[in-house]
């Protein structure tokens, strides 16, 4: 089985699609609303609270610039500040985390 590594989506990025809610590279809008689904967050690899916590949807291409093709694909961030992915993970968040790393992005719905 081939393997692959999940990276979140950093502070940086975040931060600024927080502040314009514009998607980066691209510059597309990006939507809020209030969580449908579970997730993940892709900045800390959450799921959401559904009904409670709001999201951000986003395009998000983690190549934008280094390539001729564009690649870019949704992506939800939680709408208020949350803590990066490899800061602060409690030993019960670690075996969430494994979970989440093997179904990849997941879903929002």
């Amino acid at each position: 089985m081939q393997s692959y590594r999940v990276v979140a989506v950093g502070d940086r990025i975040a931060n600024a699609v927080r502040k314009t809610l514009r998607s980066p590279g691209q510059g597309h809008p990006a939507h809020t609303e209030a969580a449908t689904g579970y997730g993940p967050c892709r900045q800390c690899l959450r799921t959401f609270t559904v009904g409670s916590e709001r999201g951000i949807l986003f395009s998000y291409d983690p190549f934008y610039g280094k390539g001729n093709l564009p690649l870019p694909g949704p992506v939800f961030i939680h709408e208020n500040d949350c803590y990066d992915f490899l800061i602060e993970k409690t030993s019960e968040e670690k075996g969430l985390d494994e979970s989440k790393e093997s179904n990849g992005a997941g879903s929002h719905e």
